[in-house]
């Protein structure tokens, strides 16, 4: 038998003490829209909205940042996440692309230049 099968089953990946993977609870996605309920690396909900040419983003109640995109979307979008969220302000980022139809093909958000939130293609993947 070959032990260097290229159809074999990757081996399962274990969490270790080195290795934090982030969870959420739950994802809602649309045309230029993402619902994100974290669980860590603390509890939140991002809502990210790109209809009617207005950009928003709203952490739990609050909006953290806001455009006008009349004439193209705004693919990265810097903010801070509030205290009663993160503990501390931290300062957090969302990189964007799109395709030609205007869907979201990669969204990644991070929380103090940490990747706590990875989605290319509908595939959500956990750092």
């Amino acid at each position: 038998m070959n032990d260097l099968n290229p159809y074999a089953s990757p081996p399962p990946i274990e969490e270790s003490p080195g290795q934090r993977m982030h969870r959420h609870a739950h994802v809602a996605r649309g045309l230029l829209h993402r619902t994100i309920t974290f669980a860590e690396p603390f509890q939140a909900q991002l809502d990210y909205d790109g209809k009617y040419f207005r950009q928003r983003l709203y952490i739990g109640q609050v909006c953290v940042w806001h455009r006008i995109s009349w004439l193209r979307i705004h693919p990265r979008i810097d903010f801070v996440w509030p205290a009663e969220v993160a503990g501390t302000e931290k300062p957090g980022r969302i990189e964007m692309k799109f395709n030609h139809l205007l869907q979201i093909v990669r969204f990644t958000v991070y929380c103090d230049g940490v990747v706590i939130y990875d989605e290319h293609n509908g595939v959500i993947t956990t750092p």
